[in-house]
């Protein structure tokens, strides 16, 4: 039983009361009599400490935070935040995505100030943990549902541009539907804004569009997709052209030097004559030079034809991706990224493209990459 709760620990963060009366009476060198000894406190006080301090919230035993009631077997468990993965759940980049008849809202806040104050992002999901009847929370965010999963909320902060992003989508099949699921999200910002103003200082946290959210409808989603597929086009045509305007330039130097060398014997124009023809043939040798290297990924999926889906991930999987197809070992995101950039000779754009997100979306388009950062 003691390995079946270490592994939920470590795998869900979620603590069962028997591990953690274990864990703050295990005997330590810098604590020889355990937590509670020391201290001469009992658990029921540390465990009500911990959850008024949000360090953590009650579930049931068996995950993933069905209710805040205890589970069948009568033991309770604790959700501890500052042990959740970091890899975001699945349904965090569905619940950004509409099918037809679907409605969302959403609200974004950014914060001026540059970082995020330790216990900031746990005090937001202790306050949001409470919207939800389903639940699934990682190190920066969550997904929400209702008991009928027909509601669908989830909030994520950006660790990189340092910004809130809490949403809510639904089927609206009327006008009511259409107003309770505005309230939803109302209430998501009126518990985010509660975490927010314990902190006091230069937080400085401004929602972009005040206090009304932001509205969108499955139609206005798909002319975004439209619009971007767009945009991927335009970005494939014009690496084309830059690719055959660079193996151009290469090989024509190359065959007008052969020519020159060729013709030494002759006259300029049989030198000339050779050298126009190895020049179209290191035109082709050079095309097909180019399309082999980093920048061909975009060009070989522009010219194929095919309409590929893009596909929404994390952050962390997108760069992961860059850099498996270019090979680059860099552990750290910021500096991954900086070499993706460098090995597709986009150093030069690193000022147009602020955010992480920005330059991790350019790298895919770049590389025809058929996925893009989907929150």
């Amino acid at each position: 039983d003691a390995t079946i709760d270490l592994d939920r620990l470590v795998s869900d963060a979620v603590c069962t009361e028997t591990l953690l009366e274990g864990l703050l009476t295990l005997e330590s060198k810098d604590c020889p009599d355990g937590v509670l000894s020391r201290y001469n406190m009992d658990l029921p006080t540390i465990i009500e400490l911990f959850i008024e301090h949000n360090l953590m919230v009650r579930c049931r035993s068996e995950w993933n935070g069905l209710s805040t009631a205890p589970a069948a077997d009568g033991l309770s468990a604790y959700l501890i935040f500052a042990k959740l993965s970091e890899e975001p759940p699945p349904g965090l980049a569905a619940s950004s995505v509409l099918e037809p008849g679907e409605r969302s809202y959403e609200y974004k806040a950014t914060f001026g100030c540059g970082y995020f104050p330790p216990g900031l992002v746990e005090n937001t999901q202790a306050a949001l943990w409470r919207l939800g009847h389903y639940r699934s929370f990682y190190r920066y965010g969550g997904v929400l549902e209702d008991e009928t999963e027909s509601l669908c909320a989830s909030f994520s902060f950006d660790r990189f541009s340092y910004k809130l992003v809490v949403r809510v989508k639904s089927r609206c099949d009327t006008d009511d539907e259409a107003v309770a699921l505005k309230r939803y999200v109302e209430g998501m910002r009126r518990a985010a804004d509660e975490a927010v103003n314990q902190f006091r200082g230069g937080l400085r946290c401004v929602w972009q569009s005040g206090d009304r959210p932001v509205k969108r409808e499955y139609a206005q989603q798909q002319d975004e997709m439209t619009r971007e597929h767009e945009e991927q086009q335009a970005a494939r045509k014009a690496a084309r052209a830059a690719a055959g305007g660079a193996s151009g330039g290469e090989s024509g130097g190359g065959g007008e030097g052969e020519g020159r060398g060729g013709g030494g014997a002759g006259s300029d124009g049989e030198g000339g004559g050779v050298g126009k023809a190895e020049q179209s043939d290191g035109t082709k040798e050079g095309e097909e030079g180019v399309r082999g290297g980093p920048r061909a990924t975009a060009i070989a999926h522009g010219a194929g034809g095919v309409d590929q889906e893009i596909e929404r991930v994390t952050l962390n999987v997108l760069v992961e991706r860059l850099k498996e197809e270019l090979g680059v070992e860099t552990s750290g995101i910021a500096g991954a990224l900086a070499e993706c950039l460098s090995t597709l000779d986009l150093g030069g754009e690193v000022p147009e493209l602020r955010t992480v997100k920005d330059k991790a979306n350019r790298c895919a388009v770049e590389m025809g990459l058929p996925m893009r950062i989907g929150y």
